[in-house]
């Protein structure tokens, strides 16, 4: 049983700040969407638990990547049988790059949120079915009753018109940087 922790302002500002980046890192490392959140929720427990040794002089964000990384790389120990292992040079060269982007990565999620509102019917339905369900798509095509290709080309025009979306909103929040 876990004691009654109630985590102090500070913690819960610092943590809501860098857990998309945090979130963003373990899902580049772990495929499996249900493990990934798993290993989230570890990072967020061990962070809570070790927070009080936390240096406040250092970046709140590399403290609590290097946290994740342990836990990554802990994962793929109890998962001796899955074929992708990384060694933790790898996860180093990811976490820097997540560190890298984390300041726009807020921004990005917001134009995500605001153009996905945008997409609606069958384009909608199926960007549903692939991403949220995780249905490949073949299975997209049987249940829709068309083509596999059919399928195929709406997500890429999906996916275009997003990206174009994307870049225009964070235009106009002055901060597109050529990276959608």
């Amino acid at each position: 049983m876990m004691p009654d922790f109630r985590p102090d302002a500070e913690f819960a500002s610092r943590w809501v700040t860098v857990q998309p980046s945090v979130g963003a890192y373990i899902r580049s490392a772990v495929r499996d969407a249900q493990h990934a959140e798993d290993v989230l929720q570890e990072v967020a427990r061990a962070t809570i638990e070790q927070f009080g040794s936390y240096d406040r002089s250092r970046p709140f964000l590399n403290w609590v990547m290097g946290i994740a990384r342990f836990r990554i790389l802990n994962y793929y120990r109890s998962q001796r049988g899955d074929r992708l292992v990384f060694q933790e040079a790898v996860l180093e060269m990811i976490e820097r790059a997540h560190v890298e982007v984390a300041p726009s990565v807020g921004d990005r999620e917001q134009a995500l949120a605001d153009c996905l509102e945008r997409v609606d019917g069958r384009a909608r339905d199926v960007l549903a079915r692939r991403y949220d369900a995780g249905m490949a798509v073949g299975q997209i095509s049987q249940v829709l009753g068309t083509t596999p290709n059919a399928i195929s080309r709406l997500l890429y025009r999906t996916r275009l018109l997003l990206k174009d979306c994307i870049e225009s909103r964070l235009r106009q929040k002055g901060v597109f940087d050529g990276r959608a």
